[in-house]
């Protein structure tokens, strides 16, 4: 395996009417964390989120629906908003085969979340272009074997594209 999932470390946090939920993993020996923020929170970012979706009209979150996030782990740690997302001038140095790994990892974690929180809806934003084609590469794909369909929310952005992604949870469980 290309990547390493750190269990050890896993945090689940209740925030108000909702949960923060982060997963450290590794790649080429640097540390991510991929982190799920439920779209009930009472946070003005999570707001703005969630009257992005209602606007578009396709869903309205709620209860076990989580916005999906990842970065390095010293950026999540520190949580500062002005370094979270920011692509270094030089990149991070991965390869197509290492960012395939970080997706891969995304995936089964989004998966392991899955199970844990029965989730229903994800909203996820890659950071660039170069991102999206990841996205859609390797994660849609995963996703849909796992049962899940995904709707572009917004495609004419200069970044990458925002996706819904759907659990048909009578699918998954016949699966399961």
């Amino acid at each position: 395996m290309a990547y390493i999932i750190d269990h050890e470390n896993i945090d689940i946090r209740s925030l108000g009417h909702g949960v923060i939920a982060s997963y450290p993993f590794i790649v080429l020996d640097t540390r991510y964390t991929c982190w799920f923020t439920e779209l009930t929170i009472d946070l003005e970012s999570v707001e703005d989120t969630v009257r992005e979706i209602e606007e578009d009209g396709v869903y309205e979150p709620g209860l076990n629906t989580f916005k999906v996030d990842f970065d390095l782990e010293v950026n999540f740690l520190t949580y500062d908003e002005d370094q979270l997302f920011i692509i270094p001038e030089n990149g991070y140095g991965n390869g197509i085969a290492s960012m395939r790994d970080i997706t891969s990892a995304v995936t089964e974690i989004i998966q392991i979340h899955q199970e844990a929180f029965d989730c229903i809806f994800y909203f996820a934003e890659p950071a660039t272009r170069q991102h999206d084609l990841l996205y859609r590469r390797n994660v849609i794909p995963q996703l849909e074997e796992s049962g899940y369909s995904y709707y572009v929310l917004d495609e004419n952005r200069n970044e990458g594209n925002t996706y819904i992604f759907l659990k048909d949870l009578e699918e998954g469980e016949a699966h399961g």
